[in-house]
């Protein structure tokens, strides 16, 4: 059988098609692993977000308890406070180069504590940790509650582009041989939260 110019014409045309439809096919292929990529890259950085939130109220408890042992006396310690901290991460330097670590320029981390004694005869049945407060015996020593909302902005020419809040909740028993954490219980920051300022 003789194939004619017109049958190679055809063939041509459809593989033409089928070397089309493949293109088509395989861009689509492409295109939605590169979005899948991009999406689980910005999941990642909400959730190291939220971790520095979280980091951030955790230090704010420490910085608290740092104060209450310098004070010496609980009271003079009692109040609110803001501190600033610190966030230092992996910095690109060039197109290939990335420092190991560096202070971070572009997040502002702070935390707001307040410290309050309290009692544990007194402390109010629906606030958090009362469980374990109703347990701490008369004798046993002073009992403080200490709240610290942990703060990260985003920040982009000294202007904020966002903050996330995390906020942990402490009580911490001042015994005769030293301090004691009885209760701690960090998470997101409730709905309503301050904003930052």
């Amino acid at each position: 059988m003789k194939t004619t110019a017109r049958d190679k014409s055809k063939n041509c045309g459809a593989a033409l098609l089928l070397a089309l439809g493949m293109l088509t096919i395989l861009s689509v292929l492409g295109a939605a692993y590169v979005l899948s990529l991009q999406i689980d890259t910005e999941s990642a950085a909400l959730r190291l977000i939220k971790v520095r939130a979280a980091h951030a109220a955790e230090a704010g408890v420490q910085y608290a308890l740092g104060e209450v042992l310098r004070a010496g006396d609980p009271a003079s310690a009692a109040g609110e406070r803001r501190y600033e901290i610190g966030v230092y991460g992996p910095v690109r330097t060039s197109p290939r180069t990335i420092e190991m670590t560096a202070r971070l320029t572009n997040v502002k981390a702070y935390a707001r504590v307040t410290v309050e004694p309290v009692s544990a005869a007194d402390y109010p049945a629906d606030a958090e940790g009362a469980a374990v407060a109703a347990k701490v015996g008369p004798g046993a020593g002073r009992l403080l509650r200490v709240t610290s909302e942990g703060v990260i902005a985003r920040m982009d020419g000294g202007r904020n582009h966002g903050s996330t809040t995390a906020r942990t909740v402490a009580l911490l028993l001042l015994r005769p041989d030293g301090p004691q954490f009885v209760y701690w219980n960090s998470g997101p920051a409730p709905a309503g939260a301050s904003k930052a300022r």
